[in-house]
């Protein structure tokens, strides 16, 4: 999409009058997936991917994305179950750019800078679970989870509004975020009777992090933190499953 400048004597705005907005991406994935079983009660699946695009629509769209997914599960000879999984992306994109452009007096279009928006989004995760029965109607699990979301992207803005004269791009910096979270979850259900599953849970969740900017203008590229990130949040859950009828339930 392209933006024009007009010297402010010729007295008309922003030429032409119109922006065009394609939205389009198109992207190509190669991706492998494995399965092995390295021992009994044990199965391993691993996913790599690798994720390109010539078009995106969007920064927030990879241009480049590599990622891996992991799972593991064991099956214990006294019925108990263990999960494992690891997850990995990494994201960047720097296909985004935009151009000014003149129209003088003489009527003649020049090409001005371009200015290119890129970003870079590092995703990790990973966790276990652990699934036991210890009474014949009841069953537990219990579960501990790590995420961490590393982004960071160099952008630029426009103050100036469609009828202005002048049309100039003006290059911001970075802006960036950081932030790591872990959770610890623990749910159950006892079999009531034949009719009536009872259900109850609990999630401790807390966030740590920051939220930085860089002003290239002002800080020489310095990042200077504006927020930090510090999130507490716990979630109980109680619930019950009542069996009407063969094809009816009520929750």
């Amino acid at each position: 999409f392209q933006w024009n400048t007009i010297p402010a004597a010729d007295n008309l705005g922003q030429w032409p009058t119109a922006s065009l907005y394609r939205e389009k991406t198109v992207s190509d994935e190669i991706y492998l997936k494995w399965v092995a079983r390295p021992m009994q009660g044990m199965t391993l699946r691993i996913t790599p991917s690798y994720i390109w695009a010539d078009k995106t629509a969007s920064i927030t769209l990879p241009e480049e994305s590599m990622n891996l997914k992991t799972a593991l599960s064991y099956v214990m000879t006294n019925g108990m179950q263990v999960n494992a999984y690891y997850n990995f992306k990494d994201k960047k994109n720097g296909n985004q750019s935009f151009t000014d452009t003149n129209k003088p007096a003489s009527g003649v279009i020049t090409l001005g800078p371009e200015y290119s928006q890129k970003a870079d989004d590092t995703f990790h995760a990973v966790g276990v679970s652990l699934n036991l029965a210890p009474m014949e109607l009841v069953n537990a699990s219990i579960s501990l989870d790590w995420m961490q979301n590393d982004f960071e992207t160099y952008f630029f803005g426009t103050n100036r509004r469609r009828f202005e004269t002048d049309i100039v791009f003006d290059p911001r910096g970075t802006s960036a975020f950081k932030a790591d979270t872990w959770s610890l979850s623990l749910n159950g259900d006892f079999q009531a009777n034949d009719r009536l599953l009872l259900n109850a849970g609990y999630t401790f969740s807390k966030s740590d992090g920051y939220l930085r900017t860089t002003g290239t203008a002002t800080s020489g590229g310095v990042g200077v933190v504006n927020d930090n990130i510090d999130n507490i949040l716990h979630s109980f859950i109680l619930g019950a499953n009542y069996s009407l009828r063969r094809n009816m339930t009520l929750r």
